[in-house]
C-alpha cells in the first residue's frame, strides 16, 4: 500500500511538472542587454553576411534549403522575437550552431574534418535540444512563463523550423550509410583482388592527400553556373556599357576652368563644353588657349590705338609710335577674333578679359597669357586656381607648332 501511494504521488508530480525541469522556460532568467540582444544581433548579422558573401564567393554551397530558406526564416524569427521580448528563447537556441562550427573548421583546415563529430553534434543540438524547446513552448507552464504570457507564437516558430532539421538529420544518416557501404565495397574488392602493389597504394594515398589539401579543386569541378556567378562574370561588360552610356550624355559645363568669363545674357555667347574623348582634353585646352589669345589680341589692339592717339596729341617721337603700332601686326589673332565672334558680339563670350587687380600695370607685356583673366576669374579665387592649372597643362602639352606661333606673336 505504501509503495502504491508513493508511485501515485510520483506520477501526479510528473504530470504537474510535465515540462521537465531542464527545459522549463520559467527557469530561464533573461539577461536582455548583456546576452540576449548582442547575441541575437550578431546572429542576424552573420546570416545576412553569409547570404551576401555566399552568393559571390561560394555560390555552390548556398543551396535553396540550407541557405536561402533557412537564413531568411531565421532572420525573420529572430527579429520578431526581439520585437516581442522573446529573445532569450532565441539565445537559448544559439547552441544549434555548434555543428556549423565543426563544419566550418573542416572547410578552413581539412585535416580537422570529423564526420562523426558533425553527426553527433547535429543530432544532440538540432534534433534533441530542438525537440526539448518545442515541448517547453507547447506546455501550459512554458506558455505562462514571464514574457510569453500564454502566446502560441514561440511554439509555432519553433515548430516551423523543426521539420527542416529532421530532414537534414535524415540526409545525414543517408550520407553515413553511403560512406559505410562504400568502405565495405572497397574492403571486399581488396580481399578479392588481393593486396594492392606498393606503387598503386602510394599513388592512391597521394591522390587522397591532394584532394584533402585542395578541396577547392573538387568544388570547382562540381560547381554549376548560377545567377550570382553569371552576374559576377558580366560585371566588366556592365561597367563598360555604363561608361559608354554616361560618356554619351551631354558633358558638363567647364567654362570656368578654361579662362572663360561669366556669360552675359545679351551677349549671344555659346558656352564651351569639354569633350571627354580620347584626345578631348588636349583639344579643349587648345580651344581655350586660342580663345584667350584672341581676347589678348583685341585687348592689345584697343590699348595700342588709344596709346597712339595720346602720343599724337603729345607730339611724341615717331620711333615710339612705330614701336607701339607694331603690336597691331598680328594677323593670326585678328583672323581668329573674326572667326570666334558670335551673335554680333565683339568678343567670343560677350565680355572683355581684364587684368587682375594685383597683376601690375605691365602685366600684359610680361606674362600676357597667365596675367590676363576674365572678370569671373578676377573676383573668384577658385576659378583663378583652376584656370591657372589648365593654362600650365596647356603650356606643357601644346604642339610645337602652337608654341612657335605663340613665340613669334610675342
Amino acid at each position: 500500500n505504501v509503495r502504491g501511494v508513493l508511485v501515485e504521488k510520483a506520477v501526479e508530480a510528473a504530470r504537474a511538472n510535465a515540462t521537465w525541469q531542464f527545459f522549463s522556460l520559467a527557469e530561464i532568467h533573461p539577461r536582455t542587454f548583456t546576452v540576449t540582444h548582442p547575441l541575437c544581433a550578431f546572429f542576424i548579422a552573420y546570416l545576412l553576411s553569409d547570404l551576401a558573401l555566399g552568393a559571390i564567393f561560394y555560390p555552390s554551397m548556398m543551396n535553396m534549403a540550407s541557405g536561402w530558406v533557412h537564413h531568411t526564416a531565421y532572420i525573420f524569427f529572430f527579429s520578431y522575437w526581439l520585437h516581442r521580448g522573446w529573445g532569450h528563447i532565441a539565445a537559448t537556441a544559439a547552441v544549434f550552431e555548434l555543428p556549423t562550427f565543426v563544419m566550418g573548421i573542416a572547410c578552413l583546415y581539412p585535416p580537422l574534418r570529423s564526420n562523426m563529430g558533425f553527426t553527433i553534434s547535429f543530432f544532440i543540438t538540432r534534433v534533441g535540444l530542438h525537440f526539448g524547446i518545442l515541448y517547453a513552448t507547447y506546455t501550459k507552464k512554458g506558455r505562462n512563463a514571464p514574457g510569453i504570457d500564454g502566446s502560441w507564437a514561440p511554439f509555432i516558430c519553433v515548430a516551423v523550423t523543426y521539420p527542416m532539421h529532421l530532414f537534414w538529420g535524415y540526409k545525414c544518416i543517408l550520407s553515413v550509410q553511403k560512406r559505410m557501404r562504400k568502405r565495405s565495397l572497397s574492403r571486399k574488392a581488396k580481399l578479392e583482388e588481393g593486396t594492392l602493389s606498393a606503387r598503386d597504394a602510394q599513388d592512391l594515398t597521394a591522390a587522397s592527400e591532394k584532394a584533402r589539401a585542395n578541396p577547392t579543386e573538387l568544388l570547382s569541378k562540381r560547381r554549376r553556373p548560377n545567377f550570382a556567378q553569371n552576374l559576377r562574370l558580366q560585371i566588366p561588360a556592365i561597367a563598360a556599357n555604363a561608361g559608354r552610356f554616361f560618356n554619351g550624355l551631354a558633358p558638363p559645363d567647364t567654362t570656368s576652368a578654361l579662362n572663360t568669363p561669366a556669360i552675359t545674357p545679351t551677349g549671344g555667347a555659346v558656352p564651351v563644353y569639354a569633350n571627354f574623348g580620347s584626345a578631348a582634353p588636349v583639344l579643349a585646352l587648345h580651344k581655350a588657349a586660342r580663345a584667350a589669345a584672341d581676347r589678348l589680341g583685341r585687348g592689345r589692339k584697343q590699348s595700342t590705338s588709344s596709346l597712339a592717339g595720346s602720343l599724337s596729341e603729345l607730339d611724341t617721337e615717331p620711333e615710339s609710335v612705330a614701336s607701339s603700332s607694331a603690336l597691331e601686326r598680328r594677323p593670326s589673332l585678328q583672323n581668329n577674333s573674326k572667326r570666334h565672334s558670335t551673335g554680333g558680339s565683339t568678343t567670343p563670350f560677350g565680355t572683355v578679359a581684364v587684368i587682375p587687380l594685383d597683376a601690375g600695370p605691365d602685366a600684359r607685356d610680361k606674362t600676357p597669357f597667365l596675367a590676363i583673366r576674365s572678370q569671373a576669374e578676377t573676383t573668384d579665387r577658385a576659378r583663378r586656381l583652376v584656370a591657372d592649372a589648365v593654362r600650365k597643362a596647356w603650356a606643357q602639352r601644346a604642339p610645337e607648332s602652337w608654341k612657335r606661333e605663340w613665340d613669334e606673336e610675342e
